[in-house]
């Protein structure tokens, strides 16, 4: 039980961070096209992420 939260926890950790350079993009700090998409990886992980939780492993 305890890999599972460090996973899920570490999976959630990078969604934050990929959503916050996404933002970026989208309110014109960061022009470089390569976050613009940074979206469905935040959304990707989140599914990772719930998925793992309802199995109940990695």
């Amino acid at each position: 039980m305890t890999l599972l939260f460090y996973y899920v926890y570490g999976t959630f950790k990078l969604a934050v961070i990929a959503q916050q350079i996404y933002a970026r993009f989208v309110k014109g700090y960061t022009r470089d096209r390569r976050f613009a998409a940074f979206n469905h990886f935040v959304r990707a992980l989140g599914i990772i992420a719930a998925g793992s939780i309802e199995r109940g492993k990695i």
